[in-house]
């Protein structure tokens, strides 16, 4: 099974994908779209166009979270606030299924305690908070192996 990773829409390049076998694409739920990649945030259309064609989906959320400031409690709150609302609202992203937050840069053992492990506290606050106290959806890390390891020994994400 290939998989592939991109912030650019796949709409359009879905027989591609098929003939080189790709059977999920990874997108993001990223709502600061640049002059780069103005289609970084997937949309319902692209969602349902690669569901339609047997393509699963994985999500990344992801507003920049590449530098330690990034993160906070309140900050992951936010951030599972709006990503939980766009799953549901926007894409109708299956209950049950992972959104993946990224944390794009190698923090220490000490910035994960001090900001990323608060910040992931958060995003588990908001989205029960979202689903009345159960949550719709599990959550994921995008990120190295350290800071995966340290999030997956608390508790704060299953993938």
């Amino acid at each position: 099974m290939a998989i592939i990773d991109t912030p650019f829409n796949t709409t359009a390049k879905i027989p591609c994908l098929l003939a080189q076998g790709v059977r999920t694409v990874i997108r993001y739920y990223n709502f600061n779209n640049s002059m780069s990649f103005p289609d970084k945030c997937l949309q319902l259309a692209e969602a349902q166009a690669l569901a339609a064609r047997g393509i699963a989906t994985a999500v990344v959320f992801q507003q920049r979270q590449d530098q330690v400031g990034d993160f906070s409690a309140p900050q992951g709150v936010a951030a599972g606030r709006r990503a939980s609302r766009h799953a549901q609202d926007a894409i109708s992203q299956p209950s049950d299924s992972a959104i993946y937050f990224s944390v794009d840069f190698d923090a220490t053992r000490q910035q994960i305690a001090s900001h990323v492990v608060p910040y992931f506290e958060g995003v588990k606050r908001a989205f029960a908070e979202e689903n009345g106290g159960v949550p719709a959806y599990r959550v994921g890390a995008y990120g190295s192996g350290l800071v995966c390891g340290a999030l997956k020994k608390r508790g704060l994400i299953e993938f």
